[in-house]
């Protein structure tokens, strides 16, 4: 059996995980059922590539980071629909364990966008020859 010792199933497998966002910011990996948060974390992360057309690669990295934890957030938010914020535990009112994980990976995005910075940046167009050479799209 292929895997870390005393843990089940292969490198890889996902099928016990109880916390979906934890694997995605531990691991980078979601489940099958959890698919969907890949399309609002690709929007996310073309949306900061607009507004950064030339970033360096620790802006990259750092969007990469807000990107992760946006999809954490959208895994733990979608949790929180499903099961509620609190749960009863041996008769006191606690909070669920992903309401109690939401703040860390907000902070984490927010940290992040703000090392990025939140201006926008000028593409760069060119000179202006090269603009004037351009066929005119009205024509």
């Amino acid at each position: 059996m292929s895997g870390r010792p005393g843990r089940s199933g292969p490198v890889g497998n996902l099928n016990a995980s109880k916390h979906s966002w934890r694997a995605l910011w531990r691991r980078a990996m979601v489940r099958d059922e959890d698919a969907w948060v890949r399309t609002p974390v690709e929007r996310y992360v073309g949306a900061l590539l607009a507004d950064k057309p030339n970033a360096s690669a620790g802006e990259l990295s750092m969007i990469e980071c807000a990107a992760l934890a946006r999809g954490c957030c959208l895994l733990i938010m979608h949790e929180l629909k499903r099961t509620g914020f609190t749960h009863l535990d041996k008769g006191v009112v606690e909070l669920s364990p992903a309401a109690s994980e939401l703040n860390a990976f907000i902070g984490t995005e927010i940290k992040a966008l703000k090392a990025v910075g939140l201006q926008r940046r000028a593409k760069p167009v060119g000179t202006l020859a090269e603009l004037l050479s351009q066929k005119d799209p009205a024509s």
